[in-house]
């Protein structure tokens, strides 16, 4: 939908997507910005979408919950698990952020998954070690970097995967990215 909007066929509007991404997630890039460098690749000229209508979109694709994950994710909370939100979204985006104590968001720490220095600070925030802790992202590239650290991480696909690969992780204390096991996967 982003991409007609945009006047890009899917593959091209996924390239232009990521290719100034990090930017705009870290809060270096304005949105307004972001998305116009994206029409200017796709449109050439022609009416373009307004740049608020495509900023809501943007949001709204990665704001749809995952209420099986999340669901778990507040169990764990209840049963003493920390719980921390590490995002590459803003904040404003997430209404059921408030359900958990600690949240990393790129746009204000001025890093992205998957650089080291974002899983440093919510590892900080938390109080934990990286060995005491278990990671969970829909991408793998943010998986491997926390696996690196030293960091439990496994990689979401399906809620009933998710919770057989967690089930052998028991002893871990989850420092879990519930963002990307939440939102439906964007672009």
């Amino acid at each position: 939908e982003l991409a007609a909007l945009c006047g890009l066929g899917l593959r091209a509007f996924r390239r232009e997507w990521r290719r100034e991404r990090a930017a705009y997630d870290r809060g270096t890039l304005e949105a307004s910005a972001y998305w116009a460098r994206i029409l200017a690749a796709g449109r050439g000229g022609r009416e373009e979408p307004p740049l608020p209508e495509l900023i809501e979109r943007d949001y709204a694709s990665w704001a749809r919950s995952n209420e099986a994950v999340l669901r778990w994710a507040r169990s764990l909370s209840a049963a003493g698990m920390r719980i921390a939100i590490l995002s590459n979204m803003p904040r404003a985006n997430l209404a059921w952020f408030a359900d958990f104590p600690v949240g990393v968001f790129s746009c204000e720490v001025a890093c992205v998954k998957p650089e080291e220095r974002m899983f440093r600070i919510c590892l900080e925030s938390l109080g934990v070690e990286p060995q005491r802790t278990m990671f969970i992202d829909d991408s793998l590239a943010n998986v491997r970097a926390a696996r690196r650290l030293g960091i439990s991480a496994l990689h979401f696909r399906t809620v009933g995967r998710l919770l057989r690969q967690a089930g052998r992780l028991r002893s871990a204390e989850p420092a879990a990215r519930v963002t990307a096991p939440v939102a439906e996967a964007a672009p």
